[in-house]
């Protein structure tokens, strides 16, 4: 499946634009740190984890073998090169959270947003739930923070920086007219 064969709901058009845009960018990194050698690797094991999901037989065997024959220092350079592609997809996806909640209370700032607290809250009582009801359901929850120092997932300040430059980026490329609440 190619990029222009993907439907999304029209709400979703700007993640999917943002995502394209910071996919080049990606792919350009690639090329100028990693060479083309790099940047045709990492479209050819996409291209087959994409073919893989959806049910493509040949597409295991392929990748399958591509990643038996790696050496170990290619693998490396993919790792890294796939972390940034999800960093930057990550990023793109809560800065298309930010123009939602911004879109939404645009066309309706009385009712609370789906999805959230408030909106639950009102679900429950809706559905007859007494203040007492949701106080039970509340004290009998348990949150637990987890917390994951795993090496790949710590980030220095300098990416930490660059990373909220790209998310500037995208926040300004928003429509002005959707304040935050």
């Amino acid at each position: 499946m190619h990029r222009h064969e993907i439907r999304f709901p029209p709400r979703h058009e700007a993640l999917r634009t943002d995502v394209h845009a910071l996919g080049g960018l990606v792919g350009e990194v690639l090329r100028e740190q990693g060479g083309e050698e790099l940047f045709t690797l990492v479209e050819h094991d996409r291209t087959a984890a994409i073919a893989r999901r959806e049910g493509d037989p040949e597409a295991v065997l392929d990748l399958t073998v591509r990643v038996q024959e790696r050496a170990p220092a290619v693998a490396r350079d993919l790792s890294r090169a796939f972390s940034m592609w999800f960093q930057a997809v990550n990023l793109a996806e809560k800065v298309h959270r930010i123009r939602r909640r911004r879109e939404y209370f645009l066309q309706d700032s009385e009712r609370p947003q789906p999805g959230g607290i408030p909106d639950a809250l009102a679900a429950l009582k809706s559905e007859g739930a007494s203040l007492a009801d949701i106080m039970q359901l509340l004290a009998e929850l348990r949150i637990e923070p987890v917390f994951n120092a795993h090496p790949t997932e710590s980030a220095r300040r300098t990416i930490l920086r660059k990373q909220q430059r790209i998310a500037e980026m995208l926040l300004g490329r928003l429509d002005p007219t959707l304040t935050p609440r």
